[in-house]
């Protein structure tokens, strides 16, 4: 939905831990994949973006 240039700069790794998949972005948030597809872009974004 963002475009790899968006997605490069905002996501830092994508990870599993004790079988929960979630997403590091760059501003040191982490949030999981399952929380993400239930969130509007909008707001992921702002999570992805603020510190």
């Amino acid at each position: 939905m963002w475009g790899n240039n968006v997605c490069n700069r905002l996501v830092a790794d994508v990870f599993y831990d004790e079988g929960t998949e979630f997403i590091k972005f760059t501003n040191g948030k982490e949030i999981t994949v399952e929380t993400a597809w239930r969130w509007e872009w909008e707001r992921l974004l702002k999570y992805a973006t603020n510190r």
